[in-house]
């Protein structure tokens, strides 16, 4: 009988497409990022949010890997997925506002999918442009080390307008705020995609302003964590070193 139920759970599981021993989706997530395997990413947050009952801290996850897969799908000019999955997260983050659950997290996501309705929507800049600025700034007020925060104000400086306040430099120290307060006292943290995405943010911000030194610095620095990271090692890397030889 004990054989037939484990038989049973097994074959499930590989109907699943996952194994008895798969990895949590926090490690599938860093793989998924490393190797740029995005349909892999997707169908780790489907499953996610396929599951019938959340815990707060599942769900603010999942928003995190939300988040990265909607920049990811505007970025490919993917609109209509970027919006089906916008609306996913805010439905998640009106859940965890009204449970009062790390409304720093909260807010700063709430500022990244009002940044992303900007990208795919220009022209309602003017609206939600001040909606998101004060979402990010409300994060950090909540919980100054919270770092996801800090990244929004990076992104609001980096891509705003000079003329409206806009300033490289100053996303560069928004960064690299982020960066201390994801790295604490302590080690880097382990499978953590967010991690080498502020890395390769930081360094693509110094690009922009042509400090190539620090550029440098921070892409190699990812690529000691993985070595074989295609993006980093077969484009930015590259091109970097193109814009250094002009």
């Amino acid at each position: 009988m004990e054989r037939k139920i484990h038989i049973g759970l097994l074959t499930v599981l590989l109907l699943l497409g996952i194994s008895a021993g798969a990895s949590t989706p926090q490690a599938l997530i860093y793989r998924s990022y490393s190797e740029g395997d995005m349909a892999l990413w997707k169908r780790v947050v489907d499953r996610m949010d396929a599951r019938p009952e959340k815990s707060s801290r599942f769900m603010l996850e999942l928003v995190n890997y939300q988040y990265g897969y909607i920049a990811w799908a505007i970025g490919n000019e993917r609109t209509d997925e970027a919006r089906n999955y916008i609306q996913r997260a805010d439905k998640y983050l009106d859940t965890l506002e009204g449970r009062g659950y790390r409304l720093a997290d909260v807010y700063a996501y709430r500022a990244a999918l009002l940044g992303f309705q900007i990208s795919i929507t220009p022209h309602r800049t003017p609206m939600l442009g001040p909606r998101s600025m004060r979402y990010a700034r409300r994060a950090v007020e909540a919980d100054p080390n919270a770092y996801m925060g800090h990244v929004q104000l990076g992104h609001i400086a980096y891509f705003m307008p000079a003329i409206m306040g806009g300033s490289k430099e100053q996303a560069i120290q928004h960064y690299l705020n982020a960066l201390r307060r994801l790295v604490g006292d302590g080690e880097p943290p382990e499978n953590e995609w967010n991690y080498l995405n502020l890395l390769i943010t930081i360094g693509q911000a110094y690009q922009a302003v042509e400090n190539y030194t620090m550029a440098k610095r921070f892409y190699l620095t990812v690529l000691r964590i993985v070595p074989d990271f295609a993006w980093v090692r077969d484009d930015l890397m590259p091109a970097l070193q193109t814009e250094m030889n002009q």
